[in-house]
């Protein structure tokens, strides 16, 4: 792989950070390959640019979003000032602000996440553990409700650039960062994005049932293993790596959805309706305006809806 290969491919996989991160993410890694006395081995122990970009990712969770600005003249009087829908003074006031909640392991049976927008990262760790950036204290909410539910919830929607009322441009990246335990044990996990972009780092999850809906993100989820699971994607990108028991079904409107399960082919049934999208089971694509059924039912079965989206499924051997 060239330099300029490399350098283009982390650059999409990193889109979703503020437009200067990337900028001095892309210029750090770009001197550093020229720098190199053997590019090839140099891009070897960086490790691929997915793995890169995750570290990237992960790095810059932990780094404060702040508000860029830029000054233009503005001929919009008062009125139109007091009138505008977009409250300055609101993102003003806490583009610095940081939260951060910590929760023992032995209290949460159960985990549910919602996001509006933002940069999310959920890493492995020894207790439960959220950070924020850029989000206002007013609009996330973080707490073990009766049932033994930590609840993490950013409904705030959040313009990632906007031209202002008095002419000036802004660009926000809020940042989730959640820590869970090493090999955490849930009876429910069920997770939200609206849009944004989420990753994750080391993560050993196991849940009883879980639910993913993905409305319009860059969804990347690995090492979960789940019994029973629902997973919606609107028009987004998904990609889910575990092992995934019983029955689970996929939906999906618009974009891609790709899943790597654990399981041989042969512990593993597919059933799929697909429309104008495609859907493929190692290898096998089934297309067009037409059903599919596996009559052969195993334990481990998946049901497959594509309307206008590609859904990959690969076990292990494949």
């Amino acid at each position: 792989m060239t330099k300029k290969q490399y350098l283009t491919k982390l650059k999409n996989l990193i889109q979703g950070l503020p437009l200067d991160e990337q900028k001095e993410a892309l210029e750090y890694y770009s001197n550093y390959l020229d720098e190199a006395d053997d590019l090839q081995q140099t891009i070897e122990e960086l490790g691929s640019p997915e793995d890169l970009a995750s570290s990237i990712i992960d790095k810059f969770s932990c780094v404060p979003a702040k508000v860029k600005t830029s000054k233009k003249k503005s001929t919009e009087d008062e009125s139109f000032k007091k009138e505008s829908s977009f409250d300055n003074a609101y993102y003003d006031n806490y583009e610095d602000e940081s939260l951060e909640f910590t929760f023992e392991k032995e209290k949460i049976a159960n985990l549910g996440i919602a996001v509006g927008t933002g940069n999310i990262v959920i890493k492995s760790g020894s207790v439960y553990k959220v950070e924020t950036r850029g989000i206002s204290s007013m609009d996330f909410r973080c707490e073990v409700n009766k049932a033994g539910t930590l609840i993490i919830e950013n409904r705030k929607g959040f313009p990632q650039k906007k031209n202002r009322y008095d002419g000036k441009k802004s660009h926000w990246g809020p940042r989730i960062l959640i820590t869970i335990p090493s090999n955490v044990k849930l009876d429910n996990f069920k997770i939200s994005v609206e849009a944004g972009k989420l990753a994750t780092k080391g993560v050993s999850l196991f849940s009883n049932r879980t639910m993913i809906d993905v409305k319009a993100s860059d969804f990347r989820f690995k090492g979960i293993k789940s019994k029973a699971t629902v997973v919606n994607c609107t028009m987004g990108n998904l990609e889910l790596a575990g092992s995934f028991t019983g029955l689970t079904k996929v939906n999906s409107n618009m974009g891609s959805v790709s899943i790597d399960v654990e399981e041989s082919e042969r512990e593993v049934s597919f059933q799929s309706s697909v429309f104008l999208g495609s859907a493929r089971f190692n290898g096998k694509k089934l297309g067009g305006i037409k059903e599919d059924l596996i009559f052969d039912r195993k334990e481990n079965h998946y049901v497959v809806t594509s309307k206008l989206s590609n859904v990959y499924l690969r076990t292990s051997d494949f």
